[in-house]
Formats: C-alpha cells, sequence, structure tokens
C-alpha cells in the first residue's frame, strides 16, 4: 500500500515527524498540571505552617489581661492565614513594643 505524501523517498530534510517520539511541547504539556499541583501543595504548606506559627506565637506570647488572647486566637483560627497575617502586621509589633515578648 503506498504511502500517500509530499516528500520524495530518501529526502531526509522532509521526513514527516515520527507519531512514537514525544517532542518538548507535548512533554510540558503533560508536566504543566503537575508543577502547578506541586507548586500549590507548596504554597498550602506554606501557608499553614505560618497559621500554625503565629497561633502558638498568640497563644504563649499574647498577655491574657482582658479578651485579647481569646480574640486574636478566635480570629487567626477563623480566618486561616489572613488572620494570621494581621495578627503578624498588626498586634504582633504592638505587642513585642508594650510586653517585651
Amino acid at each position: 500500500m503506498p504511502y500517500n505524501c509530499t516528500y520524495r523517498r530518501g529526502d531526509l530534510n522532509t521526513m514527516p515527524p515520527d507519531p512514537n517520539t514525544l517532542n518538548l511541547a507535548a512533554l510540558m504539556m503533560m508536566l504543566l498540571p503537575f508543577m502547578f499541583f506541586c507548586a500549590f501543595g507548596v504554597l498550602v504548606l506554606a501557608a499553614t505552617a505560618f497559621w500554625i506559627w503565629m497561633l502558638v506565637d498568640c497563644a504563649t506570647n499574647e498577655p491574657s489581661q482582658g479578651n485579647d488572647k481569646i480574640i486574636w486566637i478566635l480570629v487567626i483560627i477563623f480566618t486561616h492565614w489572613l488572620g494570621a497575617l494581621i495578627y503578624l502586621l498588626a498586634r504582633r509589633p504592638e505587642r513585642i513594643r508594650l510586653y517585651g515578648r
């Protein structure tokens, strides 16, 4: 059965691509979801570690005067990494300035 192609037999420069080989674009398209999954996983682990660090910091170093400690713990728990970031930027420097810890 003849192979209907536009190239001449023996002309290696115009040979059609071998369907059994995997080119770089196809490889990247297959690896792209895996790379995004890994990057997202690292980001989630970092956010969770940061959240736990701020929660422990608040629970151990925040003074027990009034309701500040319990309020900040609830804010950190219910707003996850965003509450931890707010605590880090808003309350922690003030606590260190006032109480030294």
